[in-house]
């Protein structure tokens, strides 16, 4: 498990400044004992862009160009370019994975997926039925497959792009849903609309969906979500 009590950049340290991420207990445990013994490293954190963006660390020699911080006295290196990112995230260490490893998550980052197992004595994590599920939930699930779904000329997803404008619930096994493109020549609209609604049937176990394209409101960059307003510059 993840204590949730996060280390923070010690000021009392000389050199020390202000660090964007913050270290769980469990998790500086690990990394005090993975740098035990060795000079001249430190923990590097950085973002890898792209459709999918994952943030990623490991453990690296400090070069000249770097500035490490200290967090709870663990030498922390965050790349500059990576930094819009990792405001506010948090190093997690799962023990009980299957092997054991290392998250980075954070508001500014894409929700990271459990994996779907963890050690073999745990057994396996269940899969979540629709049944006795209520519409709430299964929505809840609905929107998480909308995020699996990326428009082709712009790197993020159709549910933090904004093009989800609505979803309405007419039974338990009917939703019309209103969505829009972010302009009205786009070549994949019909292409976006299947995947929209196979998804909704796939993730919440609905036998119709409907979709609407609507071009009233039309869309903006300001309907894109704080995440994806980061991630393509606007933030």
């Amino acid at each position: 498990m993840v204590e949730s009590a996060p280390a923070r950049s010690d000021p009392t340290r000389p050199g020390s400044r202000s660090a964007p991420v913050s270290i769980t207990p469990g998790a500086a445990v690990e990394l005090r004992r993975a740098l035990a013994g060795q000079a001249g490293v430190a923990v590097r954190i950085w973002v890898e862009p792209g459709m999918h963006p994952k943030a990623l660390m490991a453990i690296d020699h400090v070069t000249a160009r770097d500035s490490p911080v200290l967090v709870d006295g663990i030498p922390v290196i965050v790349d500059p370019p990576s930094l819009r990112f990792l405001e506010g995230a948090q190093v997690r260490f799962w023990a009980n994975r299957d092997p054991p490893t290392f998250e980075v998550a954070g508001p500014n980052l894409p929700a990271v997926e459990p994996p779907p197992t963890t050690r073999p004595d745990s057994g396996t994590l269940p899969g979540v039925a629709t049944a006795g599920l209520t519409r709430t939930e299964r929505e809840e699930r609905i929107r998480s497959s909308w995020k699996k779904i990326y428009d082709p000329e712009i790197p993020m997803n159709i549910l933090d792009l904004g093009l989800i404008y609505a979803t309405r619930w007419l039974s338990d096994d009917e939703i019309e849903v209103d969505m829009t493109m972010t302009s009205p020549g786009c070549p994949v609209a019909e292409t976006l609309v299947k995947e929209v609604e196979a998804a909704a049937h796939a993730a919440g176990g609905v036998a119709t969906v409907r979709v609407s394209v609507v071009w009233d409101p039309p869309w903006s960059p300001e309907k894109m979500s704080p995440l994806a307003q980061r991630q393509l510059g606007f933030l």
